[in-house]
Parts: C-alpha cells; sequence; structure tokens
C-alpha cells in the first residue's frame, strides 16, 4: 500500500513531510537548515515516530462542534486528524502550512472582495457551511465558529488559495447568549488594565453581530502580509487538545511559566504578563483560561508570549461555569476562595517572591475595578447596550467584592 504523504511549509518553504504509520504520525525534517517548528519538535535528521508529532499536528485543527461541522462538510471522519490537515492545510495559524506531497491542492493565492450584503450571508451561513461554499482550505484552531478574513482599506475580502488572512471573524456560540459582546467587553477591560491584547471590534451583520479580532500572527505592510511562527502552550509542551484543562491531565500554570522561563527573550516582562493574566481571569470569572489559550510568538526579536486572546466571562452565564478554574492557583481551583497561602504556593513554585505576587494579583483586581465603568462607557458609546454585558459588569463588581475583601 503506497504511504501519502503531506508536505509541510514553514514560511512558504517546504522543510518537512507527515505520514501515518499504523495509524500514527510521523514526522521528519527534510531540512535541517529551518527554525524548529515547535520548541516539542527540535530539528534532526531522525524521524519523530509513534504519534511523537501529533500534539502539534493536532492541535492546528478545530475541536468540538466547529469540527464536527467542518469534517461533515468534508464529509470525511470527525476523528481523522490527518485528513483533516491534508484538506484544511493550506493556511494555519502561524506561519505552517500543508500540502499534499503531489502538490494537487496548491492553488493560486487570490483574494475575494465581498460586499456587506455578501460578507453578511457569508457568516450568517457559516454553522451550516464552515468552510463556505468556496470551502476555503484553511485551519483555525479553537471550539467556535470563525473564519478568516482580508481586511484592507475598509474591505473584506476572502483568502482563497492558503493566501493569508489579516483578521478572524466569530460569531457567538449556541449555547451561550451574546459571547460577541462578552469577548468584546472583556478584551477591551483587558486592554485597560494593561494586558497584551489585539485589537477587537464588533461588526453588525444584518440579523446577527460578528466578533472581528485582528491577528498578532501577521505583519502587514502596504504591499504585503507575510505570516508569524506561532504555537499554543499544549503545541510547546506537547499535549495534545483534549487535554488543555489541567483537570484532564494537562499543563498547569508552573509548566506555564516554566515556558516563559526557557523560551522567552524578555522573561521578566513576560512572567509579569503571565501572571497579570492569571489575576484578571480570576477578577473576571473566565473560568475556561487554558493552556491553548496562551501561545508563543516568534517575532523578529526572538521569541515572546503571544498578545492574549479568547477572554471573556463565563461566570455570567451561571454557577456551572463559575467556580472551577482552568489551572490550580496553589492548592485551589474556585478562583473565589484563592488565599494568600495559595498565592504563596504559586508564587514559590515559579519562583516569584510572594509579596510580589500577591500585590500584582491584588493590583489587577483593582485595576479592573477602577477601569470597569469607563471601558462601559467605551463599550456603549460604540456599540448598542447589552443586558449581558450589564450582567458581566454586575458580576465582576460582585467578584472584586469577594477577592479584594477576603475572609
Amino acid at each position: 500500500m503506497d504511504i501519502e504523504y503531506l508536505v509541510i511549509f514553514l514560511h512558504d518553504k517546504p522543510i518537512g513531510k507527515l505520514w501515518l504509520e499504523d495509524k500514527q504520525f510521523c514526522f521528519q525534517y527534510t531540512c535541517v537548515d529551518t527554525p524548529p517548528l515547535s520548541v516539542s519538535l527540535p530539528v534532526r535528521e531522525q524521524p519523530y515516530l509513534k504519534d511523537a508529532s501529533r500534539a502539534f499536528f493536532a492541535n492546528l485543527l478545530p475541536e468540538g462542534l466547529a469540527r464536527e461541522a467542518i469534517a461533515h462538510q468534508l464529509r470525511i471522519s470527525w476523528a481523522d486528524d490527518f485528513g483533516l490537515l491534508r484538506e484544511l492545510g493550506e493556511d494555519c495559524a502561524g506561519a505552517v502550512r500543508i500540502f499534499p506531497e503531489n502538490g494537487s491542492s496548491r492553488r493560486v493565492e487570490s483574494y475575494e472582495d465581498l460586499t456587506p450584503d455578501q460578507l453578511a450571508n457569508f457568516v450568517l451561513n457559516l454553522k451550516a457551511e464552515p468552510l463556505g461554499t468556496k470551502k476555503m482550505r484553511l485551519s483555525l484552531a479553537g471550539a467556535q465558529t470563525k473564519v478568516p478574513v482580508r481586511i484592507h482599506n475598509q474591505q473584506y475580502s476572502l483568502p482563497l488559495g492558503g493566501a493569508p488572512s489579516t483578521h478572524i471573524i466569530k460569531v457567538s456560540s449556541s449555547h451561550f447568549p451574546d459571547t460577541v459582546e462578552n469577548e468584546t467587553f472583556i478584551m477591551r477591560l483587558a486592554k485597560n488594565v494593561g494586558l497584551n491584547v489585539p485589537h477587537v471590534s464588533q461588526l453588525p451583520l444584518g440579523k446577527i453581530t460578528a466578533f472581528v479580532i485582528e491577528r498578532y500572527d501577521r505583519i502587514v505592510t502596504e504591499d504585503s502580509i507575510s505570516r508569524l511562527l506561532q504555537e499554543d502552550f499544549c503545541q510547546v509542551l506537547g499535549f495534545e487538545p483534549e487535554f488543555k484543562y489541567q483537570g484532564a491531565g494537562g499543563p498547569s500554570l508552573v509548566d506555564c511559566f516554566k515556558i516563559i522561563d526557557d523560551c522567552s527573550f524578555d522573561t521578566l516582562s513576560d512572567r509579569d504578563q503571565l501572571l497579570k493574566w492569571v489575576a484578571f481571569n480570576v477578577a473576571v470569572g473566565n473560568a475556561d483560561a487554558h493552556a491553548k489559550n496562551l501561545s508563543l510568538l516568534y517575532t523578529p526579536d526572538g521569541i515572546r508570549l503571544a498578545p492574549f486572546y479568547d477572554l471573556l466571562s463565563t461566570s455570567v452565564y451561571g454557577s456551572s461555569h463559575d467556580a472551577d478554574f482552568a489551572m490550580t492557583i496553589g492548592r485551589s481551583w474556585d478562583s473565589l476562595k484563592i488565599t494568600d497561602e495559595d498565592w504563596g504556593l504559586l508564587a514559590n513554585d515559579i519562583n516569584f517572591r510572594q509579596k510580589a505576587v500577591t500585590r500584582t494579583a491584588f493590583g489587577v483586581y483593582e485595576r479592573v475595578r477602577a477601569t470597569l465603568g469607563r471601558t462601559l462607557e467605551e463599550y456603549e458609546h460604540e456599540y448598542p447596550k447589552n443586558q449581558t454585558v450589564s450582567d458581566i459588569v454586575h458580576n465582576i463588581q460582585n467578584r472584586l467584592e469577594i477577592l479584594l475583601n477576603p475572609q
């Protein structure tokens, strides 16, 4: 039986090949003069056999209902990682691209400009046809339905043939109301608090409102769009996406801080940002702050902690989304029951001084409280008033009362 190979491109240069043996992933660098695809896959001549590379490649793919819908549209099994990579690999997160060895799927890169009505129809149909009628062959990780676009001079265009995009559009979750408004508000709040986040906005499209986020893994000039390599923390550590939560055996905060220590060229700044991210998620009630929501970005200056993304308040949706954090702080899973001792245990594990950790955490809480009203004013100046956003503000105020006045 002939072996099917997929060719792995990095920055438009072929650097390796991927294939299956006994249904297990095998990867080999075909070029040793290349940056590594991942911290977990150093460049070497010997192949990575027996699924040693699977975590990196599986984390490039969509998850959950978005994955099921895409697999249904492509008429392949939702569990077929290799088949999905074959079909979707023309433009992945970061600078990785994947093509069949024969190159038959490589197409001319182009952009299709959309009128406002065409864009609205395209986004409205995403859940039924997540790749669009054009079957754009691209892969965006995560569980939400989303589509990449190029925005240039306020013109929205679909990237075809693997052309790079500049922004990502998402629609609200089927299970939770107003996640677009939720994420827009929380991301704006994060920026006002001092976290490094991309620019986000809301886009009214007829019956729905979409969430638009600028891609941080692209460098855009007037004449070109170039890709930056990035990898999420599950890829760095070699965890497959089903293990993204610590409670499922996935990475812990200690693991995440060690990545910064081992990889970042500005360790102090990135450690500070990561600690503020932890405290911010506690303050806003984000129980979904798992390791796939953190990434390394390979910039021209070196490896840095990527801007934060997928920030929202899950606690606004009720008690079942309020208590357990995605990763423990000290011994505590419950974000409203974190004690000074828990912060101290975390500080000890990540080589911080306890007073510095506590000061940073409470400083973030105070900053959230100080900027919450201003963020709401900014939001309602730009977008219609929204009940979920109002509920989020009230929820955060209640959380801060508890966090800033521990018993």
